[in-house]
């Protein structure tokens, strides 16, 4: 386990040598980075799917300069925040930024980024009962001070390079040019080679056998015994999910089955993960928190119907989940949780929920998203409000700490990066994090990946059941080309 940084900083008072540009929108932000998805930490937080502005951005990062690599067990929060107090930056530095390139500042300017695997909560609270994961760590994350910024909805492109990693003097700005540089060279180099077609990814052989944590049978029986702890008053709801795992033996064609992925199934919080000994690529559309200029908010999801297979159909589906009286009630119980979660970081009587069950459609699936907002207490900071909300409650359920016991003692698997986070938070004091949902592991010679879904007093077992094919389907399409193998019983209409 390491979380080793460089030299602490007392002080970054002179962001001077900082090298901020635009570069020519000569090539997409996915083939740009394609050279890039072998080195060491490379992240691609990759909004595939422009949904307004939870979609705007897609940042480009490898090459840390420091790594926090911990478990659940070993303090990790507490070396993130030191990871970030090291390196911070007066958040008058964004203005700075803006300035330099016409008034436009990317979200993030360097920070931490990477993956908070789900079990981090059992560091957290006292779960003793939840699976220990052992196929990486829980906590993997780079601190960066050079990235590649694209905002889809100008069609800019901008590389930052702070130098961060060096003390202040005459080897920061040359390490500022220097990376600058490097940015600029690969956007020129993916913009010259555009015409080479981009690395098909090979669904492993139809032998392959994908075995799962429940039988059909075992799923619904285990939604029942949910909706038995309801009954009984233990919860308001689970989120039960099925694991599927298979050995593959193909981890180099990682960020070929990520550019499937992404076809296949596009996102406002897509991301490719390397992070050594796991590859993480995600379809996620779901924001977990996001702190930009102080002002938190949280986006759940909760309800989810199937796209129609005509337009009639998808319609009445869309319809039908807008005026469902269950999963409007099952979204509703989590905004009160993330209205309790965010209130331990934020200012008092400033937490909000404006918006409550809007109806958003994806590429695969429709879904109802709320809003809850705060206003950030000066006295917190993000590392706070993330520990504080973890993990997600729309991926745990209602009360947090009760509903994850069940869905340790129901699902007895670890869910690894599944339904932790992926994301930033910057040494500015911005942050925007999502949830990991929709994702793909790839750890030693295994894939696998879940797929789940709230459990509430009136769920009936069998349309559970369906749920997660529904939202399984398309990880199934990308790994095997045949999502048939993994969904005998066909994709819900």
């Amino acid at each position: 386990m390491t979380a080793l940084f460089p030299h602490p900083l007392s002080a970054v008072a002179d962001m001077k040598s900082a090298v901020v540009e635009e570069l020519p929108w000569s090539a997409p932000p996915e083939e740009v980075f394609a050279p890039l998805a072998e080195r060491p930490f490379a992240q691609f937080l990759d909004s595939s799917q422009n949904n307004g502005a939870a979609g705007r951005w897609s940042i480009l990062v490898s090459d840390p300069f420091a790594v926090i690599r911990l478990n659940a067990q070993d303090q990790p929060f507490d070396a993130l925040r030191r990871g970030l107090s090291a390196y911070a930056v007066p958040p008058e530095w964004r203005e700075q930024v803006a300035a330099k390139v016409g008034g436009v500042s990317p979200p993030f300017l360097g920070g931490a980024c990477g993956l908070f695997g789900y079990e981090l909560g059992s560091g957290l609270e006292r779960l003793p009962g939840m699976p220990r994961n052992r196929a990486h760590a829980d906590m993997l994350v780079g601190l960066y001070d050079s990235l590649l910024a694209y905002d889809h909805r100008e069609g800019r492109v901008f590389s930052v390079s702070s130098g961060l990693r060096a003390e202040a003097g005459a080897y920061r700005e040359r390490l500022c040019v220097h990376w600058a540089e490097r940015w600029r060279k690969r956007v020129e180099r993916a913009g010259a080679v555009r015409e080479r077609e981009a690395a098909k990814y090979m669904p492993p052989s139809g032998d392959v056998v994908w075995q799962s944590n429940f039988t059909r049978e075992e799923y619904e029986a285990a939604v029942a015994r949910v909706v038995r702890y309801i009954r009984a008053g233990d919860i308001f709801q689970a989120n039960l999910s099925r694991r599927f795992v298979a050995r593959i033996g193909r981890r180099r064609d990682a960020y070929a089955l990520y550019r499937r992925l992404r076809e296949l199934s596009p996102a406002p919080f897509a991301a490719f993960l390397n992070l050594d000994e796991v590859a993480v690529l995600s379809s996620s559309p779901e924001r977990f928190l996001e702190n930009r200029g102080g002002l938190i908010r949280a986006q759940p999801i909760k309800g989810t119907r199937p796209r129609g297979a005509t337009v009639k159909q998808d319609r009445e589906n869309a319809a039908a989940l807008a005026a469902s009286v269950k999963d409007r009630a099952e979204n509703v119980m989590i905004v009160d949780l993330l209205r309790n979660d965010i209130s331990k970081s934020a200012l008092p009587h400033s937490v909000d929920a404006p918006r409550l069950c809007a109806l958003k459609s994806y590429a695969n699936v429709h879904h109802l998203v709320s809003s809850v907002v705060g206003r950030m207490d000066p006295a917190r900071d993000n590392v706070d409000l993330l520990a504080g909300c973890f993990p997600g409650g729309s991926i745990t359920g209602a009360p947090k700490l009760r509903a994850m016991e069940i869905i340790a003692e129901l699902e007895r698997v670890p869910r690894g990066a599944y339904c932790g986070a992926i994301g930033y938070l910057g040494f500015d004091g911005e942050m925007d994090v999502g949830i990991a949902i929709r994702i793909v592991s790839l750890a030693g010679r295994e894939a696998l990946f879940h797929a789940g879904g709230g459990v509430v007093l009136d769920s009936e077992p069998a349309r559970e059941y369906e749920e997660t094919i529904a939202k399984g389907w398309s990880l199934a399409d990308a790994l095997t080309g045949a999502p048939e193998r993994i969904f005998p019983e066909g994709r819900p209409r």
